[in-house]
């Protein structure tokens, strides 16, 4: 990033090598014939091996935005045939926000837990849903919304 006019003028630069590491594990219950739980869960060490930008070294960083774990989980209720009500919570560990992690000036970022209702009625040769994301109206900060380099709502 640099400085021009009072602005901020991003650049994407490529990493030279990042080591991406993980395990993912998900479960699915259905006690019922209208009511499944799911829960999914990722644990990810992601870590630029070389990464030297002008001269910036990020090697053995953490990747940005890569926390070490998320968990998903869901509940669906079929009330009827062809449709689907689906409550969903979403948390995940705090994270680094900049490749170069020093940078994060409180460390890392906790973002909230955020919770989604999400409903769906198969018609046949279409499908039509309607997503209510963030429904607590949790303030998201970067990465969870456009880039990195803004703020936003969910």
């Amino acid at each position: 990033m640099r400085r021009q006019g009072g602005r901020d003028i991003f650049r994407s630069v490529n990493a030279g090598k990042v080591n991406l590491q993980g395990l993912e594990t998900s479960l699915r219950y259905s006690p019922i014939k209208y009511l499944r739980f799911e829960v999914a869960h990722t644990y990810s060490v992601n870590k630029h091996d070389q990464f030297i930008d002008g001269v910036n070294n990020y090697s053995g960083n953490t990747v940005a935005q890569s926390p070490e774990h998320m968990i998903n989980g869901r509940m669906t209720v079929m009330p009827i045939d062809k449709l689907n009500i689906e409550f969903e919570v979403n948390a995940m560990t705090d994270y680094f926000t900049n490749n170069n992690n020093a940078l994060d000036r409180s460390g890392t970022y906790q973002r909230p837990t955020m919770l989604n209702l999400r409903t769906s009625y198969d018609f046949g040769p279409a499908e039509m849903w309607l997503h209510m994301i963030n429904l607590t109206d949790e303030r998201a900060g970067p990465g969870c919304v456009g880039s990195a380099r803004r703020i936003g709502y969910a």
